[in-house]
């Protein structure tokens, strides 16, 4: 389970499909009930009126499947397959697995997956699916083929030089750069630890159980 990390998939799917906005807020009460579920923050607090940008950065659980409620089921799952989740990336490399990401309508779907998976839970992925997926956020909204070998020398002839491969445009290149800034506040005011001097820096902290 990737955890926390995917809510930056999940702001990135109500960005590109339109019912929130960069500025958007919600009100939260620290709890909300779905689909038989009781979902809290996990400070077990009550935050009040939030911007998407402190969603990011408290991870918050509630903001986190409000964005998921706003975008709606169809949408929502689209993106996360557009991003590459429940499917091998196709990196060079040999018995790749593709993850698990339930979706509405198949054996095995449960109607709390949309909140769970919302903040990264009840959802199979590898690292490398994962930083495919955050990678392009940073890269424009372009999702790309990750590769380890970067050139194959033969014994005879010219060697082969392995060129970056581009999969598919995600979200667009106005939503991308709304969500790293997003993402630099998380790390300029939360996560700390991983600012490096003379750089602008984005990430996402993230926990699973």
């Amino acid at each position: 389970e990737p955890g926390s990390v995917m809510k930056i998939m999940t702001v990135a799917a109500g960005l590109e499909t339109g019912p929130i906005a960069a500025d958007s807020h919600y009100e939260d009460n620290g709890v909300v009930e779905f689909a038989g579920m009781s979902i809290r923050n996990w400070d077990l607090l009550a935050h009040g009126r939030t911007s998407i940008t402190q969603m990011l950065e408290d991870s918050l659980n509630v903001g986190a499947v409000w964005v998921a409620l706003q975008t709606g089921e169809g949408p929502f799952y689209a993106e996360l397959d557009d991003f590459g989740f429940g499917q091998p990336t196709g990196v060079d490399l040999a018995g790749e697995l593709p993850g698990v990401l339930h979706h509405p309508g198949e054996a095995g779907w449960y109607d709390g997956f949309l909140a769970s998976n919302s903040y990264g839970h009840s959802v199979d992925a590898t690292p490398l699916q994962v930083i495919a997926a955050v990678n392009a956020v940073a890269n424009d909204g372009v999702l790309m083929r990750p590769f380890v070998v970067a050139e194959r020398i033969p014994a005879e002839g010219p060697s082969l030089v392995t060129q970056p491969e581009r999969r598919r445009q995600v979200i667009n290149p106005t939503n991308a750069l709304s969500l790293r800034r997003m993402l630099q506040s998380v790390v300029d005011n939360h996560a700390t630890a991983a600012a490096i001097p003379g750089y602008s820096v984005g990430g996402k902290t993230g926990t699973t159980e």
